[in-house]
């Protein structure tokens, strides 16, 4: 009797430990515009261990188009939302402002670092800082994607490059454990962005009018929608932050824009750290920036 139990118990623990990632479910998404290469499943390398870090609570659902784009292109800077290069070549990473807990205190978050898996071209590993009460955090952990849509546009910022850009829409699932904090905890939930292909293949975060309600950020270049558990007590608050607070602020707060022409936050939320939206200490960065003194 033990000796035919075992096999089957292998068996079963060897299915359940599949990744979600492999289970494709065919939707009617438009295809990529551009030529790409579809990686039979063969080719793969095969997966045994469960990810742990990264819930099967969301479905992997990507047209075949869909999924060998994302298989062909890197979407570390779109996750980080980076957007055009400046004058000096550089690009950073998209700091959001955001919601937290019952009193929806100012919570701010970035990504700084990205990489892809190199075994798993969907899942992605990420480093990063939250803001809470002039605590700054770090944390890290994973986003896998899930779905992905190209998206026909409206309207755009810069009209010539919209003549020549597609534009693309992504929702992953992410996983990210604070560290090196009593007071830490883990994030759980969904990011969404909003991206381009330019002319030139390269992609880049940003924001434009297509179909918000097929646009996983909203039109908002990012959002982010979960939860975060505390590793302490097990306390649980809500998380929701935006690349726009003031598309995302209203959704909270029915009064929390009291400009008549320009964007203007309502003074009675200074004291859940509104009143410091304007200021730009960088307290992302490792070690402070030099200042000019005039």
């Amino acid at each position: 009797m033990k000796r035919t139990f075992y096999p089957i118990l292998l068996a079963g623990l060897l299915t359940a430990c599949q990744h979600p990632s492999e289970k494709v479910v065919v939707t009617s998404e438009p295809a990529a515009v551009l030529p790409t290469t579809v990686v039979s499943k063969a080719t793969r390398p095969p997966v045994v261990v469960c990810d742990s870090a990264v819930s099967s609570a969301m479905p992997d659902s990507m047209a075949p188009a869909m999924r060998a784009f994302a298989r062909q292109h890197d979407l570390s800077g779109v996750w980080q939302g980076l957007d055009e290069a400046d004058s000096a070549g550089l690009q950073s990473p998209t700091v959001c402002d955001g919601f937290f807990g019952p009193d929806h205190y100012r919570i701010e978050l970035v990504l700084q670092k990205i990489t892809r898996d190199a075994a798993d071209p969907l899942l992605y590993h990420v480093q990063g800082k939250d803001k809470y009460k002039r605590q700054v955090t770090p944390f890290t952990g994973t986003i896998r994607l899930r779905q992905l849509r190209s998206v026909p546009i409206k309207s755009f910022e810069y009209e010539l490059q919209g003549e020549f850009a597609r534009f693309y829409t992504a929702l992953g699932e992410f996983s990210w454990r604070e560290m090196g904090s009593k007071s830490a905890g883990v994030f759980k939930g969904q990011i969404g962005v909003d991206f381009q292909q330019k002319a030139d293949s390269s992609l880049i975060a940003t924001y434009f009018m297509g179909d918000d309600k097929r646009q996983f950020a909203k039109g908002w270049r990012m959002h982010f929608d979960g939860e975060w558990t505390s590793s302490l007590t097990g306390q649980r608050k809500q998380l929701l932050a935006s690349a726009n607070i003031e598309g995302i602020g209203s959704t909270v707060f029915s009064d929390f824009n009291v400009g008549e022409r320009s964007f203007s936050i309502n003074p009675k939320y200074a004291k859940l750290g509104w009143n410091e939206l304007w200021e730009n200490d960088e307290w992302w960065a490792d070690s402070p920036k030099p200042s000019l003194s005039l």
